[in-house]
């Protein structure tokens, strides 16, 4: 089966924060199934791009223990302001525009 989880904050498990989506896409995979996790590629915690190539209007797709991920390109922020709102509709856009 494939599945894909669609989750703005998930993180790889060489990040610093909760990896639960991708321990239960890794249980997934180990199950046989064909996981994706489309994730923001900038991250909430450290407040940086956490990806280098996702620079790119591009998706960046790197996989971690059988996991793809899809990083999706969001504007950075700082705080929980109006940039961090804007960060999340930019991801619900690209989203729903995948």
């Amino acid at each position: 089966m494939n599945v894909v989880i669609v989750n703005q904050y998930a993180i790889t498990p060489d990040r610093p924060g909760i990896t639960r989506h991708f321990m239960l896409a890794r249980q997934l995979v180990n199950r046989g199934h064909d996981v994706t996790i489309v994730a923001s590629s900038f991250d909430h915690f450290t407040q940086t791009e956490t990806r280098p190539g996702s620079r790119a209007r591009t998706p960046m797709t790197e996989t971690h223990d059988g996991v793809r991920f899809v990083w999706i390109r969001t504007p950075p922020y700082r705080g929980n302001s109006g940039g961090r709102v804007r960060n999340m509709l930019a991801f619900a856009a690209s989203v729903a525009a995948k």
